[in-house]
């Protein structure tokens, strides 16, 4: 599937404000350059994805673009997608090279995928669901209410912006992910191995 094509299917489904800001459509103009259809093809044909429809595909990754566009222009704030908005992104980033490239030509830097949120107590559930309640928010305020949708859950996931490409300089990353609670030594995992081995 061409992008060209697959863009004018998007075309009815990114519905955004007459106030958009500049960045908004020179977003856009960078997105028109992106080969979705790997992203596309996974989710709608992959016998690993989950088969939806072409309707259900385009209106998702309408909708992680849009998600990308806020993360991008709130780089302050603190976002959270829907598990659908993560589904696109899971996939879109399996392709690490296409991943770091699209996201160098989108933003000039890599948009981390950060996979704890909610998962490290109490008051990291919290600060996820004040999250992505601020998302929603902001889905509201730049695009149609048709992205806003209440059925549609929190991921367990945020983005984090990181300069240096393509994973230089991620130790903010590794503080974050070394709160989890449960702790698994490499070593233990090593040495089943060596169990395994003949």
């Amino acid at each position: 599937m061409e992008l060209k094509r697959f863009h004018l299917a998007l075309k009815g489904d990114i519905m955004f404000s007459s106030q958009q800001p500049d960045t908004f459509t020179l977003f856009l103009q960078k997105a028109r350059q992106l080969d979705l259809s790997p992203i596309a093809y996974q989710l709608m044909q992959s016998h690993t994805g989950p088969r939806w429809s072409r309707e259900k595909t385009v209106k998702a990754i309408a909708r992680y673009l849009a998600f990308l566009y806020l993360a991008d222009s709130y780089r302050h704030l603190q976002l959270v997608p829907s598990q659908e908005i993560d589904q696109v992104w899971h996939y879109h980033i399996l392709d690490t090279s296409k991943y770091v490239e699209d996201c160098q030509m989108l933003f000039g830097y890599m948009i981390h995928h950060f996979p704890y949120l909610g998962l490290r107590g109490e008051q990291d559930r919290y600060d996820q669901n004040k999250a992505y309640s601020l998302t929603q928010t902001l889905f509201s305020k730049h695009f149609s209410c048709y992205f806003v949708d209440q059925a549609l859950h929190p991921s367990d996931c945020e983005p984090i912006r990181s300069e240096i490409l393509p994973t230089a300089g991620c130790s903010h990353i590794s503080k974050l992910r070394s709160r989890l609670h449960t702790p698994l030594a490499t070593e233990e995992v090593l040495a089943k191995i060596a169990l395994s081995l003949n």
